[in-house]
């Protein structure tokens, strides 16, 4: 492999890293919103936010919503 190659595929590789840390965020954030709002059972959020459905878009769309 060429280093042209090996350059393109790394920088997919940290586009996805970044992208995954951004995911991640937002399901952080909407935890700490649903925690400041009285959500007593942590592990709940959790349970909410790690579903494989709750992908970047419907995170931001609820993210949004609860701003």
């Amino acid at each position: 492999m060429n280093n042209d190659v090996m350059y393109k595929y790394a920088l997919v590789g940290k586009f996805v890293g970044e992208f995954e840390q951004m995911v991640s965020l937002l399901r952080f954030r909407c935890g700490l919103i649903l925690q400041s709002r009285g959500l007593k059972d942590f592990q709940l959020n959790d349970i909410i936010f790690g579903q494989k459905l709750f992908t970047a878009d419907p995170l931001i769309g609820i993210y949004e919503s609860f701003l």
